[in-house]
């Protein structure tokens, strides 16, 4: 690879990190949210299998929508307001998705109300 092509791509991934570190913090305190919890995205470490996810999201009393990223991200309902550190105990980063708009994980439907089950 060029030189100019490397420093294009570590322009873009500087980008992109700096972006990452200015979205998360505000996602993971929505992710708190106590009045109105919608679809939370719960990033788990990709070691784990795919039953022990699931396992730990129902065991934070959660509800498992689906997987978005392999079967280490998944969109999921909170069932009590402890659920986000039920699941932050059980090892995932937890993060409230800024509306209810999953398109770009994957759905196509776009919802202006909270998901509620």
């Amino acid at each position: 690879m060029e030189r100019p092509h490397l420093f294009a791509l570590a322009a873009a991934l500087s980008v992109l990190a700096l972006a990452l570190a200015i979205a998360i913090p505000p996602m993971r305190l929505a992710a708190r949210n106590d009045e109105e919890p919608g679809v939370l995205l719960a990033l788990f470490p990709p070691a784990r299998s795919e039953a022990e996810t699931v396992g730990a999201i129902v065991g934070a009393s959660a509800v498992p929508l689906r997987p978005v990223i392999g079967k280490f991200a998944w969109l999921l309902v909170p069932g009590t307001q402890r659920s986000v550190d039920e699941l932050e105990q059980r090892g995932a980063l937890v993060l409230s998705l800024p509306v209810a708009r999953t398109g770009l994980l994957g759905c196509s439907a776009v919802s202006r109300e909270p998901v509620r089950l």
